[in-house]
């Protein structure tokens, strides 16, 4: 194994708006989801799909990333400060004054891939999804006898 990072999560179920959710993830000594690449991806539509406030007609989780802190429409993840490299946008991200957080959206009728990302309100009550991260070394897996 080399030297990474390891992510464990799960969807919370109640509801807060974005900035609260940031806190109660961050209180169990999470953060709010960042998603990186297609595998995150999946993986976190996964655990919001098992999760017991899950709704095949629709769901909505708030994950970690709003244009808050850069402004301009330039969105970040708020645990680390780093421009979103991958995204799953349903429309074209058209600035509206009043959405600047990021929620993962279920929709079942939508044509290229049913769980996407929207922008939406920062105070909207939502359902989210917390991770936690731990670093992993090569090192911690080598015991000397």
């Amino acid at each position: 194994m080399i030297d990474g990072v390891v992510k464990a999560g799960f969807c919370v179920c109640v509801q807060q708006n974005w900035f609260g959710a940031v806190d109660c993830c961050n209180h169990h000594g999470m953060r709010l989801a960042t998603v990186n690449d297609e595998t995150e991806h999946a993986s976190l539509n996964g655990a919001a799909e098992s999760s017991a406030v899950f709704n095949a007609t629709g769901s909505n989780f708030w994950i970690g990333a709003s244009d808050l802190a850069a402004g301009n429409g330039v969105h970040v993840w708020q645990a680390t400060g780093q421009s979103m490299n991958f995204s799953k946008w349903l429309e074209n991200k058209s600035q509206d004054a009043a959405k600047h957080c990021v929620e993962l959206n279920y929709d079942p009728a939508a044509q290229t891939w049913h769980w996407n990302w929207k922008l939406q309100d920062c105070e909207r009550k939502l359902y989210f999804a917390c991770e936690m991260v731990v670093k992993m070394f090569a090192a911690d897996l080598i015991k000397v006898y």
